[in-house]
């Protein structure tokens, strides 16, 4: 799942955007939502086709559909399977409104036979105990594209759900989803209002390589700092 991530600063240089992505820096309606831990059920910073050119606003991260009887969460809808794609209502969403979360990093818990996984460590005098946690990055570039999709309730009221789909080896060893992370030249097709195919679009939706991640272990910390694949994979999967 995707469930908390963190974004700090969006690039300004319209060069290096078009450069990374094929598509112009999109237009700000709104002030980028920036915060370094953010969670389901707030407004959270979007990219999606609007007439001519991508633009970005703020989306209440949590599907609400159009047909709701008001602008409320009814349904944990802050995630949308790859599977449930499929389905009526999310394949016509699939087709004519998708969205991407620009993001800097995302988290996840570590599960272990479905549950969480909880350590103690002693800070300051006492034992704080917290879930296993651990930090995702790429590897090269410092801003990472999810790939959702979005309905408009009422005239102007957005809400999105970021899309996961089974993990890479990497995360699968952490979790058992991972969100839908859109390699740079993807991005345009994603947001190619004109590219309705629902199943061209659903074989789009597929791991993003783990060679290309970075991973750092947040909780708990270790006498040396945070631990990541590219350093220390072996201590954390035992080879």
């Amino acid at each position: 799942m995707c469930g908390r991530f963190y974004l700090k600063f969006l690039p300004s240089s319209e060069e290096l955007f078009e450069h990374l992505f094929g598509i112009p820096l999109p237009e700000f309606e709104y002030p980028p939502i920036l915060d370094d831990d953010i969670l389901p059920y707030r407004d959270i910073t979007t990219f999606y086709p609007s007439s001519n050119r991508v633009k970005s606003r703020p989306m209440f991260w949590n599907l609400i559909p159009k047909n709701s009887r008001s602008f409320e969460p009814r349904k944990t809808w802050f995630n949308t399977r790859k599977e449930k794609l499929a389905e009526p209502y999310q394949k016509n969403l699939l087709r004519y409104k998708r969205c991407v979360v620009p993001i800097n990093g995302f988290f996840e818990n570590k599960k272990a036979n479905g549950k969480a996984v909880y350590h103690s460590k002693k800070i300051g005098g006492r034992n704080v105990r917290k879930k296993e946690t651990y930090e995702f990055t790429l590897r090269e570039e410092s801003l990472m594209l999810l790939g959702g999709i979005y309905d408009v309730w009422g005239e102007d009221q957005f809400s999105c759900s970021i899309i996961t789909l089974a993990p890479n080896s990497l995360i699968g060893e952490i979790h058992q989803r991972m969100p839908f992370i859109l390699p740079n030249e993807m991005v345009k097709v994603w947001l190619d209002k004109n590219v309705d195919d629902d199943d061209f679009l659903t074989e789009l939706i597929s791991p993003f390589p783990s060679e290309k991640l970075l991973m750092k272990r947040k909780w708990p910390p270790d006498k040396e700092g945070a631990l990541s694949n590219e350093e220390s994979q072996m201590d954390l999967f035992g080879g």
